[in-house]
């Protein structure tokens, strides 16, 4: 039996999502050259769009308040009209872009589908040493964390068609810049992650969708604490006791 700090999600309102993070040197990294303006579902650009400017990528820009410095805030790109250069996105995440400021093409954004389990693993990360007669001394370094991401009975090929931008890096042998959001409704927990197992899954008879999919990342940093265990899900104090990072 374990005594691990395990959390089982069944359900939730908001979607896993995977992000892709791209650098100014990679060939598909954009930044406007135009004027644009925002509303709280778009960006209206001065200029003709750039090609690297497609549907599923992420769009980030910068929203400025008085007295603070520039808060980044991002959107998943849902539509495009190259006519009147006008990108919608689904939401701005943080908060919409100011006036004028320059956006960015700097990722790409994969929405899963609802999983049939999503579990997560916080593993304590503890140094011991053990000092005069046998007594030990310990220090917490925070918790490992381990997720999966379950669709054992059917996942349609479009998903995983989603997926293969974020997961290019396999094969190109770029740095695994990812982000893994289990519920994009709490957008603010989030984790910087790598791919952790090998993908396993079988066609269905129909030949419609895959079955036995399961996607495993591991975070590249520890998390400060263990979840509060709720009753309800993502419920509250979610967002103050859970994912942030040391």
């Amino acid at each position: 039996m374990s005594i691990l700090p395990q959390r089982l999600v069944h359900s939730g309102i908001g979607l896993p999502r995977v992000i892709r993070e791209i650098d100014s040197g990679d060939s598909d990294y954009f930044l406007t050259t135009g004027v644009p303006t925002y509303t709280s579902t778009t960006c209206v650009d001065t200029v003709a769009l750039d090609a690297r400017v497609r549907v599923g990528r992420r769009i980030r820009a910068l929203q400025l308040n008085t007295g603070f410095a520039g808060k980044i805030v991002y959107g998943k790109i849902m539509a495009i009209d190259a006519g009147t250069k006008t990108i919608t996105v689904d939401q701005w995440i943080g908060g919409t872009p100011s006036a004028s400021q320059l956006y960015t093409i700097d990722g790409y954004i994969a929405d899963l589908p609802r999983a049939e389990k999503i579990v997560e693993t916080f593993t304590p990360d503890v140094l011991v040493h053990n000092v005069w007669r046998s007594r030990k001394t310990a220090k917490l370094y925070g918790y490992n964390y381990m997720v999966e991401v379950m669709y054992d009975s059917w996942i349609s090929p479009d998903a995983l068609y989603d997926l293969r931008e974020c997961f290019r890096f396999q094969l190109e042998g770029d740095d695994d810049n990812i982000i893994f959001i289990p519920h994009i409704d709490k957008w603010g927990i989030n984790y910087n992650v790598y791919l952790a197992n090998p993908f396993i899954f079988s066609l269905t008879a129909d030949q419609k969708g895959h079955k036995g999919f399961k996607i495993v990342f591991n975070a590249k940093e520890n998390v400060s604490r263990t979840p509060q265990f709720q009753y309800s899900g993502y419920g509250y104090e979610y967002a103050n006791d859970y994912g942030y990072q040391l």
